[in-house]
């Protein structure tokens, strides 16, 4: 059981890729990748268990830090 609202929104888009949160829900996680997929281009969709960052309050973007070229 969580303790916190599972949220796609909070995903990172980088060169390569769009690192997505994974909640292991196979159904909610499929339907997220489903609606990212048309925007992502080239990207690969990658999918991250995020459970232990997402019941301390963060999540994927949460966790990253951009850094300008």
């Amino acid at each position: 059981m969580t303790n916190f609202a599972a949220g796609y929104i909070n995903f990172y888009t980088c060169n390569g890729a769009i690192t997505m949160p994974k909640f292991n829900d196979a159904a909610a996680d499929a339907a997220a990748v489903a609606m990212i997929r048309p925007y992502a281009g080239s990207r690969a969709i990658v999918h991250v268990d995020i459970l232990g960052i997402a019941s301390g309050g963060g999540g994927v973007h949460c966790a990253t830090r951009e850094l300008p070229a």
